[in-house]
């Protein structure tokens, strides 16, 4: 979690509608305050991209994506392929000249310290990187360049594991303050650095809110009952929450003895769902 002190600034959808497909419209209202991070999960990369060039301004959508009340497009939003760097300069000459053209000076040992963070070397030719140390190298730049808004895309698949732990990493120690999008294919250890998520499934927005009620949410079973009389009685030592419509609500993993105590008690059961059916994590999410 970042922590930023001073005014609060908030980047906002405001009643975003965006047709995905002939019978799809994604619908997005949601707040994100200054130094929050918000990771956006959606499988479908095609969509992602989409929110990208929303962010741009460069396709059509109705509403609004704000930043402190002013539309987006007055924001320096610079995307890891944005910027070009000389092909016959090393990296640390090479961000040295694109930072002080933003009037940003930083010393040249910090910058060998955050181009070795990344496992870069600084005197390496910008025309030697590897595809995935170009996509780093630019990452760094987007957030030594002070923006407000940093949007990173974990769906580069350039990207291996362990750079995706190292941008994590940078990311809490460098922006501390930025509004962090982070958007990614699943949800894992690489962006639950997240304070909030989005879950987009099937073109839908399924769930906004806190990682950890995210991830309590996963792991809830509501139960359709035909009464909630007696139920103290019948499920003394088990915790439970009175839901609606009759409904109670256990963690999974009590759920069959919760189901067998009620029947016991001839209390009949009609329905069993996953309180977080509708949110898809695709299978990044055993990996947190």
């Amino acid at each position: 979690m970042l922590f930023f002190i001073g005014e609060i600034m908030v980047l906002e959808f405001k009643e975003y509608k965006k047709k995905l497909k002939k019978d799809t419209i994604l619908e997005l209202d949601f707040k994100v305050e200054t130094g929050e991070i918000l990771t956006i999960i959606n499988n479908n990369p095609s969509n992602l991209e989409l929110l990208k060039e929303s962010f741009r301004q460069r396709t059509k959508f109705k509403g609004e994506i704000l930043f402190d009340g002013e539309n987006i497009n007055k924001q320096k939003l610079l995307f890891s392929k944005d910027f070009g760097f000389y092909n016959d300069l090393s990296l640390l000459k090479n961000i040295k000249n694109a930072l002080s053209l933003f009037n940003i000076k930083v010393s040249d040992d910090e910058l060998v310290g955050d181009i070795e963070f990344l496992n870069l070397v600084s005197s390496t030719k910008y025309k030697d990187l590897l595809p995935n140390e170009v996509i780093k190298f630019h990452i760094l730049f987007s957030i030594l360049v002070d923006q407000n808004i940093l949007i990173i895309d974990n769906t580069e698949e350039h990207l291996t594991v362990i750079d995706k732990e190292e941008i994590s990493e940078l990311i809490l120690e460098k922006s501390n303050n930025a509004n962090v999008i982070i958007l990614d294919t699943m949800l894992n250890s690489y962006n639950s650095i997240a304070d909030k998520v989005l879950v987009i499934t099937d073109g839908i927005k399924s769930y906004f809110g806190n990682l950890e009620d995210l991830l309590i949410l996963k792991q809830l079973t509501a139960i359709n009952v035909s009464s909630q009389e007696n139920l103290d009685i019948a499920l003394e030592g088990y915790q439970y929450t009175l839901y609606h419509d009759n409904e109670i609500v256990v963690r999974e993993e009590v759920l069959e003895e919760v189901v067998y105590a009620l029947l016991k008690n001839n209390m009949e059961v009609f329905q069993i769902r996953n309180l977080g059916e509708k949110i898809k994590l695709y299978e990044g999410e055993a990996d947190l």
